[in-house]
């Protein structure tokens, strides 16, 4: 329940560091309505960003059962395919829309139906049914994660840069350089999951993948880092 998480990891976090901040005499208590209005102000685009994207889901998912329709209109599709399928996809929409959270709130509804369908699977469902979702959550929630710190006006990157007091489009380019090279690896991981899974089992599968994955991705940032020694020598 990604709204219920948030929600209640906000609260708590507001009052943990009001609290702190109070006691360090960092804030005034005269000063907290002051504050509050300018932190709603601040993000009240991407809360409402988040609001509809979520009610979207839940109409996609509940309503129009797209996950569903799309599974059995797609023609043949490998299941072992569908975590890298929807860890590209899901990238893909988070720097579209700049919203991580917004874009998981968009495609588990679409991606979990999809899989359910394709699996044959008969309710009620077990996850001893399913195996294939740990990759299929995982490739969502990676992609989505990514495509946070690929998309230019993600509120992350404004944040980060209004923050750091860094120019906006140095840190673009400075996110893009590390987040590249993780599509790439990110993208093998999850097809080799997808393609093991169905043979080794889970814990065997998902463990060589991630080692794989992580072995790839340090290779590229190793080869990168020689041919630009290489280039300012």
């Amino acid at each position: 329940n990604i709204p219920s998480a948030l929600f209640e990891s906000s609260v708590f976090t507001i009052i943990i560091t009001t609290a702190y901040f109070i006691i360090r005499k960092r804030i005034q208590i005269k000063d907290l309505g002051m504050i509050t209005r300018e932190g709603i102000n601040l993000m009240k685009s991407s809360l409402l960003l988040l609001i509809l994207i979520w009610t979207f889901g839940k109409i996609l998912q509940n309503d129009l059962k797209i996950g569903s329709f799309i599974a059995q209109h797609i023609g043949y599709i490998n299941i072992s395919y569908l975590p890298v399928i929807l860890f590209l996809i899901s990238g893909l929409v988070t720097t579209l829309i700049c919203s991580a959270w917004g874009s998981m709130g968009l495609i588990i509804p679409i991606g979990i139906p999809m899989l359910v369908s394709l699996s044959n699977a008969q309710t009620p469902i077990m996850l001893a049914d399913i195996p294939m979702i740990y990759p299929v959550l995982g490739a969502i929630i990676s992609g989505a994660i990514i495509g946070n710190q690929l998309s230019p006006v993600a509120d992350v990157m404004l944040m980060s840069a209004t923050s750091s007091g860094c120019y906006h489009m140095d840190l673009v380019k400075a996110q893009a350089s590390l987040t590249v090279p993780s599509i790439f690896s990110g993208a093998l991981a999850f097809l080799c999951a997808g393609l093991l899974i169905p043979k080794l089992g889970i814990a065997a599968s998902l463990t060589i993948s991630l080692t794989l994955g992580t072995l790839n991705n340090f290779a590229i940032l190793y080869i990168l880092d020689l041919l630009q020694k290489r280039r300012a020598s």
